[in-house]
């Protein structure tokens, strides 16, 4: 599994909103909601509830012209945030799901997910997958999730090895192209930006909403949503987003991997900003509140609009008015096993 997913929503003003949304409705050809998959030739079922994991890393791979994000199970987030990753523990799941890149249709230089791939994972058990470099690869293919049987020349089935041929430039880094991205600490004691919104605490544990890239300033995002907005998204009932939704961005600087050049993984933390729905409360920045805290030290933003007293968020709309039909943000539904 080569490598991490990718993001963006953009707070306005210097971070413009392209948050490419989820949506989990079936396509044509799609499995029904909840219906089993087949298992993998090497006996690894399908991860349910893998959607709702939290995110370790995301990349866009220029190559293929993919952007995926990479989601862990609790042991791998556990192991990915206090640094123990070589080797990652016996237990640990790490998922991918990778799409074709698509271009904003209101920002030609911000690139989110179109046609969904596939869905992948490795699964960490020393002994059990000791002939895999002690993982166990699965994969499930496009809408339809059909599972992925290709084997090694001679081989009579699918059994990882294959995959782990692509992990030996990694073997190293126990054969996990993978780097967890760099994320801010604890919320104690941030203080709040001057319209008075205060930054939502562990908001690194919200569900995954989508991935992107900017092309202008050299940047990878990760849109992470609370549960009013994950649900608003999944059942697409998003203009107007309902009351309460709060989108969540998070912004890295991009460099290459040092072991895939046309792999962009994050590098530098930027910031994390956020888009909080009231239609009542922020009614004069087109019914949401805006904030942004800057890099792993999370400084307030509060940078003001024109000759404004303070920031309010005018700012931050403005940069949104071209998507006002949108409920100002600049969201794409994507697709999602």
């Amino acid at each position: 599994m080569k490598r991490i997913g990718t993001v963006v929503i953009g707070l306005g003003g210097i971070a413009l909103i392209s948050l490419f949304a989820l949506n989990c409705k079936k396509k044509a050809g799609g499995p029904k909601a909840g219906a089993p998959r087949a298992v993998s030739p090497n006996g690894i079922a399908y991860p349910t509830g893998f959607k709702d994991w939290k995110v370790i890393g995301l990349s866009h791979r220029e190559d293929n012209k993919t952007l995926r994000y990479i989601l862990g199970n609790d042991v791998a987030v556990e192991a990915a945030r206090s640094g123990k990753t070589n080797p990652w523990p016996d237990g640990a799941i790490l998922g991918k799901v990778v799409w074709k890149q698509k271009t904003n249709d209101k920002w030609a230089r911000a690139i989110g997910p179109g046609k969904l791939v596939h869905a992948e994972f490795m699964v960490k058990d020393a002994k059990k997958f000791a002939s895999t470099g002690g993982w166990g690869y699965a994969r499930w293919l496009g809408n339809e999730q059909k599972v992925f049987i290709k084997a090694l020349p001679g081989a009579k089935k699918f059994t990882g090895k294959l995959c782990m041929n692509c992990h030996l430039p990694v073997k190293d880094n126990d054969y996990v192209f993978t780097r967890p991205a760099s994320f801010p600490g604890s919320q104690k004691g941030v203080g709040p930006v001057p319209n008075g919104i205060t930054i939502p605490m562990n908001y690194k544990d919200m569900r995954p909403l989508a991935v992107s890239r900017r092309l202008d300033n050299k940047t990878l995002r990760y849109i992470l949503g609370n549960d009013i907005a994950v649900e608003a998204a999944r059942s697409g009932k998003t203009n107007p987003w309902p009351k309460g939704s709060i989108l969540a961005k998070m912004v890295w600087k991009e460099k290459s991997h040092p072991k895939w050049a046309k792999a962009i993984e994050p590098a530098k933390f930027v910031h994390a900003e956020f888009m909080i729905k009231d239609a009542k409360k922020y009614a004069s920045t087109g019914g949401w509140g805006y904030a942004r805290w800057k890099g792993l030290g999370q400084k307030p933003y509060a940078k003001r609009f024109n000759k404004e007293k303070k920031f309010s968020g005018k700012e931050c709309m403005t940069c949104h008015l071209p998507v006002k039909g949108r409920d100002y943000v600049f969201t794409h539904a994507v697709n999602l096993p």
